[in-house]
This record gives structure tokens, C-alpha cells and sequence, in this order.
């Protein structure tokens, strides 16, 4: 199974990548590079999903990444002059079964 998520990162000025995933009730993870921190988002993907199918709930849907916003987030997490040097916005994909087998 494939789960698709869109995810926000934050370019942090002392160096690394904050990582949001707003479908999964904000859950965040970092990394000190992009790559870092991208794979970091697909473990936390995993992880979410697959405790979820575990437990028997209900896997939480994805939403359009042009309905995700940065202010969204920002505000649910009282977030004010966050000091980052860039944010962008993309879909993560992970294979769920690859991840349950490690």
C-alpha cells in the first residue's frame, strides 16, 4: 500500500529542515539535509499509517497540496516570526508494506 502525503518543510537559518505533515495532525520530524529530512518524513509517514492499519482505525485521508497552507499551520501551531530562510511544499510517497517488513 502507498500512502501520499502533502508535506511542508521549513529551511531553517541555523541549518537543517523542519518537516509538517498536516494530514497526520501536524505530526513533524527534522533532518540536518534535505535528503535527511525527507527520508525522515517518509519514516514518519510509515509509522503513522501503519499504527493506524494496526490498530484498526481508519487511515487519515490526504488533501490537495493546493488546500495545504503555510498560514494554516502556522496559526494552529501559534507559530509568530518564525525565522527560516525558505518553506516549500511537496507530496511524499511511501510504500507502507516495504516500510511494516524492516
Amino acid at each position: 500500500m502507498k500512502a501520499i502525503y502533502p508535506v511542508l518543510f521549513y529551511e531553517e537559518k541555523e541549518g537543517g529542515y523542519s518537516v509538517f505533515v498536516p494530514d497526520l495532525q501536524n505530526n513533524s520530524t527534522c533532518g540536518s539535509t534535505l535528503e535527511e529530512a525527507m527520508t525522515m518524513a517518509e519514516d514518519l509517514i510509515a509509522g503513522i499509517v501503519l499504527d493506524e492499519m494496526e490498530e484498526g482505525n481508519k487511515i487519515p485521508p490526504s488533501t490537495k497540496i493546493e488546500n495545504i497552507t503555510f498560514e494554516d499551520l502556522e496559526n494552529n501551531l501559534n507559530i509568530e516570526n518564525w525565522n527560516y530562510i525558505s518553506k516549500f511544499k511537496t507530496y511524499i510517497a511511501v510504500d507502507v508494506n516495504s516500510f511494516a517488513e524492516k
